[in-house]
């Protein structure tokens, strides 16, 4: 996809004898850059806010408070294709949808920290008649760490998407890439997890899935082979990272993995592992989906058992640059996670 030289002149336009898919979403990352309108070019669309004046019959098949909501979006993606028959939900519904879907989750990891609360998919056609809707459904809600802020997104993030998006279609398509499909699943559950133990707990399996460790060797090769995401100096971390995974993992309390315990610093600790641990896992789903020559040594279990085979340089070279994980607290906001641990120390000093 690439952004139209007339982006932002217009609106969505659904021809006679089109289907559409639309996702309507409200967020709180800065869109402030992005233009009112844009064509992305094969069929797809972004817009802030509605593209199009609802018909006043959607309030009546869809309810005015849902419609409400539609109203109330602030980032809405959409593709559009040519139909035979507008009138019917069929096939071609389906595949807009799934296309939809695969650069949603594609912005989801070109995006750091990004977040939704509503989310409605709309799909269905247009015919001499009418915009009709012939399904609605929803996407759960995408979350955050405490003490994070989404990152804004702009034209170049959609472009990030875009590259990333590639990658998602090849693992789809193809035969292979079983483990990494896995693996952006467990980040996506990672983003929808409202308890923040749990999101990381599901990063760090993101990053597994990446490692192929050996069984009984595992926090070993963790800290030994994330040297090629991150460099050699953050053992220490990676390895706070695990433990915390291995204790949500054997339903520990993850507190207890620190060297304090139940305290406020392990609190504040624990959200500053998951901003770290998000920002990891993001980091390597978006270097791997988006780059071809890299996303063919991870397409199954034994490309990815020959890659750790290689000695680290080469490892290093093939992956590029590596994740400064110290810097992804440089804009941590602790006052946010004291807020939080005001409201909830009594019970997880008690339990």
């Amino acid at each position: 996809m690439a952004a139209s030289p007339d982006a932002g002149s217009q609106g969505l336009t659904i021809p006679v004898g089109a289907k559409y898919a639309l996702l309507c979403l409200r967020t709180g990352a800065d869109l402030s850059s992005l233009p009112d309108f844009l064509d992305l070019g094969s069929g797809f669309f972004c817009s802030r806010g509605l593209p199009l004046e609802l018909p006043d019959h959607w309030s009546e098949w869809l309810g005015s408070i849902k419609v409400e909501r539609l109203g109330d979006s602030n980032l809405v993606l959409a593709v559009v294709q040519p139909s035979e028959n507008p009138r019917v939900l069929d096939k071609a519904n389906d595949q807009l949808c799934r296309a939809l879907r695969r650069f949603y989750i594609a912005l989801v990891i070109a995006s750091p920290f990004f977040e939704h609360s509503e989310a409605t998919v709309l799909t269905g056609g247009r015919t001499e008649d009418q915009l009709n809707v012939r399904e609605l459904f929803e996407y759960e809600r995408i979350r955050r760490p405490g003490g994070c802020s989404p990152h804004a997104i702009s034209v170049r993030t959609l472009r990030a998407a875009d590259a990333v998006l590639g990658g998602i279609v090849r693992l789809e398509t193809a035969k292979q890439f079983d483990r990494t499909l896995r693996l952006t699943r467990a980040f996506m559950s990672g983003k929808r997890s409202i308890d923040v133990a749990e999101a990381l707990h599901q990063y760090v399996r993101c990053l597994e899935g990446l490692i192929l460790p050996r069984t009984g060797d595992t926090k070993k090769q963790f800290k030994h082979r994330t040297q090629v995401f991150i460099g050699p100096h953050s053992k220490e971390t990676v390895a706070l990272l695990f433990d915390i995974r291995s204790f949500v993992e054997h339903l520990h309390h993850p507190l207890d993995a620190m060297d304090c315990g139940r305290c406020y610093e392990s609190y504040v600790s624990l959200y500053r592992c998951a901003r770290q641990a998000e920002a990891l896992a993001r980091y390597c789903l978006e270097r791997l989906l988006s780059t071809p020559e890299l996303r063919d040594h991870f397409q199954s279990d034994e490309a990815i058992a020959a890659f750790w085979k290689l000695p680290m340089h080469e490892q290093q070279k093939l992956w590029g640059s590596t994740l400064d994980i110290g810097a992804v607290l440089d804009e941590f906001d602790e006052d946010s996670v004291k807020k939080q641990w005001g409201a909830v120390a009594n019970t997880v000093c008690a339990t």
